[in-house]
C-alpha cells in the first residue's frame, strides 16, 4: 500500500474526532462474512459510455477523471427526497446520471476516437462551448471549474506527454507509484497536473498537531479503471504492475455504504446536513473526517479479507475489489450521501 494512503489512515487514528465515528467491531464482522465471496471488477465496457477500442479507452478515462466529481444538486430533490443529479442522453437516446452521464457526453462527441490535448483545447475553448458539450438535464455543477481543469490538463499533456494521455502510462512504466529513480503514474499526475490531480489534499489543525491528508482520489481511480480494463483486454493493454499499491478511493458513495451498514455513525449536526442536502464546506473538519474514515475503513476491510483469503489459499484482493463492492452498496443504500461542492470527488 502506498505511503499517502497509509498516512491518511494513521492520521485518522491519531486525530481527535468530532463528527464521524467508526464501529470497528461491526466492520470486522462484515468483512469476515464476505471474505470468501467473489469480488468482481468492473470492466468499463458499458455501451456508449466507454469505447470498445481498448487503446482509445485510455484517453477517454483520462479525461473522464480530469472532471470526475460533484454531480449532485444540493438545492433540488426528487419526489422521494433523493438528490437530483446531472443527467444526459447517450447516442442511443438513453438517459444516464452522474459519472455515466458525463461519460456519455464524451462518447456522444468523440465516439470511438482517441481524445488528444489539441482536441480538448478546441472543444472547450469557451465556457459556452463547455456548457453545450455537457448538454443534459439538471445542468452539470461546477462546469466553469471543470473547464479550468480540462485546460490545465491539455496544456500539461502538450508540454510533458506529447499531447496523449497514453504516454503517461508509458512514462510511469505501468506502475501506480514509482521510486527515487522513476515516478509512477499517480506520482506523474500529482506532480505535473497541480490543480487537476495534485490539489486533493487537506490539513486539519488542532491545538497540538497538524494532520495532513493526501487523498488523491481521481489520480488513483484513473489507474484502477485502466487496470480493470487491461485485465479484461485479452493482452491488448498492459496491466499495472503494482496494483496492490493503489489506495482507497475517498468519494461520497463509499461512506454512504458504511453508514448504511451502521459501521459509520455521525454527529447530529452532520446527520442533519446530510439529510437536508446542506453542502459541507470543502476542507472542513466534518468533510475531511468522512473521507479519512473511509480510507481507514477500506484499508481495514482489505487487511481482514486478505488475511482470511490467504489462510484458504485464495487469490488476494486489491483496493479495486473493495471499492467496487462498496460503491455498489452505497448506490443502493437508503438515504442521501453527503454533498460537497468540490473538484476533489
Amino acid at each position: 500500500m502506498n505511503k499517502y494512503s497509509l498516512a491518511v489512515a494513521e492520521n485518522w487514528e491519531k486525530m481527535p474526532k468530532k463528527y464521524v465515528f467508526v464501529n470497528e467491531k461491526k466492520l470486522i464482522e462484515k468483512a469476515r462474512k464476505v471474505a470468501l465471496q467473489d469480488f468482481p471488477l468492473p470492466q468499463w465496457k458499458d455501451n456508449y459510455i466507454f469505447p470498445i477500442n481498448n487503446k482509445n479507452f485510455v484517453s477517454h478515462i483520462f479525461w473522464h477523471n480530469v472532471i470526475n466529481f460533484c454531480y449532485g444538486h444540493p438545492w433540488a430533490e426528487k419526489e422521494d427526497g433523493s438528490i437530483v443529479k446531472f443527467e444526459a442522453r447517450d447516442v442511443s437516446r438513453k438517459w444516464h446520471s452522474g459519472a455515466y452521464a458525463m461519460g456519455a457526453c464524451w462518447y456522444r462527441y468523440f465516439g470511438e476516437n482517441e481524445i488528444l490535448a489539441e482536441d480538448v483545447l478546441r472543444v472547450f475553448g469557451s465556457l459556452s462551448q463547455t456548457k453545450k458539450f455537457f448538454k443534459g438535464r439538471h445542468h452539470l455543477p461546477l462546469v466553469g471549474e471543470r473547464r479550468i481543469l480540462l485546460t490545465e490538463s491539455a496544456f500539461v499533456l502538450n508540454s510533458y506527454f506529447r499531447g496523449n494521455p497514453r504516454n503517461i502510462l508509458e512514462e510511469g512504466n505501468y506502475r501506480a507509484f514509482g521510486n527515487s529513480d522513476k515516478k509512477g503514474i499517480v506520482n506523474l499526475l500529482v506532480d505535473n497536473f497541480r490543480l487537476t490531480f495534485g490539489s486533493d489534499k487537506n490539513e486539519i489543525w488542532t491545538e497540538n498537531a497538524i494532520f495532513v491528508f493526501h487523498f488523491y482520489k481521481r489520480a488513483q481511480l484513473f489507474v484502477l479503471e485502466y487496470n480493470s480494463r487491461a485485465v479484461a483486454s485479452g493482452g491488448q493493454l498492459k496491466p499495472i504492475e503494482d496494483i496492490e499499491e493503489v489506495g482507497p478511493i475517498a468519494d461520497y458513495q463509499l461512506p454512504k455504504s458504511y453508514a448504511g451498514e451502521r459501521i459509520f455513525s455521525y454527529a447530529n449536526s452532520l446527520n442533519e446536513d446530510i439529510k437536508s442536502k446542506e453542502p459541507l464546506e470543502s476542507g472542513s473538519k466534518a468533510e475531511v473526517e468522512i473521507r479519512a474514515a473511509t480510507v481507514w475503513a477500506q484499508l481495514k476491510e482489505l487487511e481482514i479479507i486478505n488475511n482470511i483469503r490467504e489462510s484458504k489459499k485464495l487469490p488476494l484482493l486489491h483496493i479495486g475489489h473493495i471499492d467496487n463492492r462498496r460503491w455498489n452498496i452505497g448506490r443502493k443504500a437508503v438515504g442521501n450521501h453527503h454533498i460537497c461542492l468540490t473538484t476533489a470527488y
